[in-house]
């Protein structure tokens, strides 16, 4: 009979497909002879890699310590060739990470696979200008383009996952000036949810040359009144070369208990990848001044203490959640009017906004209207509200509109 036990995990450097070394364990786990498992014990285990898992029978052997491994299923049809950096734990906990690892909404991120391109594919040159749905590129002094690039079949084969599409790609040229700096941002919504959470960010990246990716994962307390200071972690640099690679890191969040949140209800987590920074910011971003092409697909954020396979979620439901933040669309409105009077409507939007959005309205059809003017195009968190002035006994009026409730 196999033995279980909870919360017993340990880190093994072991390379390859055959028996496994154990190490330490990780903070807040148990080493398994402490979870009272006997040598030559019959156990049930779950390895991970941070990319792929394994989950088996094996026996477990006090000297060493060691496990044998024989094949129940996993990510890759066979057993892992391991590479040294991967944590084996016994069930239980070995069916709560992997329940966890099937989870809907487990990352906290939105458009991990950058397929949700509602501005279009760019590129965007501009300090605080929205990329892919939720990213957002800051930049000061730099040169930056980015765009919205097809994978090629080369590239899914590096990654290993057919359903990536297309990157994040931004073409630097970064200036040692020493308050320059490139990056790209995501925040996500109410700060609590992440408050004094264990989370692991995970991301593939390469670049066109030899180059480092700075990671920043920290708390804001939004904006308006007098909210705390923003808390970002230490940076963590990730060392990209020409070939895709996934790359993890874990960070321990505060408790967001005593702080003060903004009036603005704007407050979040947030990521920040840095692709260059002068003197001034180096240090917080984790790399120097550097130029390049670099390309990101599938962004991950998750609470527990190692990076779990992506989640990728349909694409009909990622528009949706992307939708909260930015929509954009087409109106028309027609029939009978009184000149001189007000003519238009309103749209009930798909998605209910996170706030009462920001409003552009471009009119494109005008036929016994006039254009509507300032205030006269309006929206609330779930309808947009377009106006204008007739001058004929009937009307058309058609246009697009943008609405942002971005953070």
């Amino acid at each position: 009979m196999a033995v279980y036990a909870d919360r017993a995990r340990m880190l093994t450097p072991t390379t390859g497909a055959g028996t496994v070394t154990l190490g330490a364990s990780p903070s807040g786990f148990q080493t398994f002879t402490a979870a009272g498992v006997a040598t030559a014990s019959q156990i049930e285990y779950l390895i991970e890699d941070g990319v792929n898992w394994e989950i088996g029978n094996g026996v477990y052997n006090t000297t060493g310590p060691t496990m044998t491994r024989a094949l129940r299923s996993s990510s890759t049809g066979s057993l892992l060739s391991l590479s040294g950096a991967a944590i084996v734990s016994l069930v239980p906990t070995a069916m709560t990470v992997n329940a966890l690892s099937a989870s809907t909404g487990r990352n906290q991120l939105l458009n991990a696979l950058f397929n949700v391109q509602q501005r279009g594919v760019g590129p965007f040159t501009t300090t605080a200008a929205y990329t892919a749905d939720r990213w957002v590129l800051g930049l000061t002094g730099d040169t930056n383009s980015v765009t919205l690039a097809a994978l090629t079949d080369t590239d899914r084969a590096q990654i290993g996952d057919e359903t990536a599409t297309a990157c994040l790609q931004d073409v630097v040229t970064g200036a040692a000036t020493a308050a320059n700096f490139s990056i790209l941002t995501q925040r996500t919504e109410d700060v609590r949810r992440l408050s004094g959470k264990t989370v692991t960010f995970s991301i593939w990246a390469k670049a066109s040359a030899a180059l480092n990716l700075g990671l920043v994962v920290g708390q804001s307390f939004g904006t308006g009144g007098t909210p705390s200071a923003a808390v970002p972690s230490a940076a963590i640099v990730f060392a990209l070369t020409t070939t895709w690679q996934r790359f993890t890191a874990t960070f321990v969040l505060g408790s967001a208990a005593a702080k003060t949140m903004g009036t603005a209800n704007d407050h979040g987590s947030y990521v920040q990848l840095a692709f260059s920074s002068g003197t001034t910011n180096a240090a917080a971003y984790g790399v120097g001044a550097q130029s390049g092409t670099f390309q990101l697909w599938g962004a991950q954020l998750e609470v527990g203490p190692l990076a779990c396979a992506l989640e990728k979620r349909l694409i009909g439901q990622e528009i949706s959640l992307c939708q909260r933040y930015y929509q954009a669309g087409n109106f028309e409105f027609d029939g009978g009017s009184i000149s001189t009077k007000p003519f238009g409507g309103s749209i009930e939007l798909p998605v209910l906004m996170r706030s009462p959005p920001t409003v552009t309205v471009t009119t494109t059809v005008l036929t016994g209207v006039a254009a509507p003017t300032a205030g006269t195009a309006t929206a609330t968190a779930a309808a947009l509200t377009v106006t204008g002035v007739a001058s004929a006994t009937s009307a058309t009026m058609a246009g697009t509109y943008k609405l942002t409730a971005d953070i």
